[in-house]
């Protein structure tokens, strides 16, 4: 009981300092700087393991809120969708998700030299591809599976295969093309990720 209180009131504590790290960021650089994001991300985390899913939702709806209105060409409005839309696919609300990661993925690849980089393009492909899957877009999956094979990165080649490899519906099992983008994946980060030789072993 001592440890678990001491867990919650350093939950607490990181959570209020978080809200001032979030603050103080938003104060300096506003909203279109990563250092914001990066905060909103850490803050929303802290916040669902202390059981108050409702305050960080609160959290990333008010920031999509200003970063929509301020709106610009590098595309920060998309990075705070994908943010709140991992958000609600973790929350099982697929309906509310699912409109966030479209308009993600569609408007990431746009401004990937802006305030977003490749890495959330990814993000945002990995999280609807998930979506897709767990509510059974069978269909979707396989148009987004081939769009990210395409792309190239290692976490896209790694999502594809395991998609293709495990999928209980037989229009998105391909073992064959499984195995290609496993091995892909495994040989870009020199098989030293853990995850990926798994995802090669069970595409074999």
């Amino acid at each position: 009981l001592m440890q678990l209180s001491w867990a919650v009131t350093n939950l607490t504590e990181a959570i209020t300092l978080q809200r001032e790290a979030l603050a103080m960021n938003r104060k300096i650089f506003g909203i279109g700087n990563t250092a914001v994001e990066g905060s909103a991300r850490n803050l929303a985390s802290s916040l669902v393991r202390q059981g108050k899913p409702g305050d960080a939702e609160a959290v990333l709806r008010e920031l999509l809120a200003e970063a929509e209105q301020h709106a610009s060409t590098n595309g920060i409005q998309y990075v705070y969708q994908c943010l709140l839309g991992d958000f609600l696919l973790k929350q099982h609300r697929y309906a509310e998700a699912e409109p966030l990661l479209r308009s993600a993925c569609l408007g990431l690849p746009h401004h990937a030299s802006g305030f977003s980089n490749m890495t959330d393009v990814g993000k945002a492909r990995q999280s609807l591809l998930q979506l897709y899957r767990a509510t059974g877009q069978q269909a979707e999956a396989l148009v987004l599976v081939r769009e990210m094979a395409k792309s190239g990165t290692p976490q896209d080649l790694n999502e594809a295969a395991w998609t293709l490899a495990t999928s209980p519906y037989p229009e998105l099992r391909d073992g064959s093309n499984a195995v290609v983008f496993a091995e892909k994946a495994v040989a870009e980060t020199s098989r030293t990720n853990a995850n990926f030789l798994d995802t090669l072993a069970a595409a074999y």
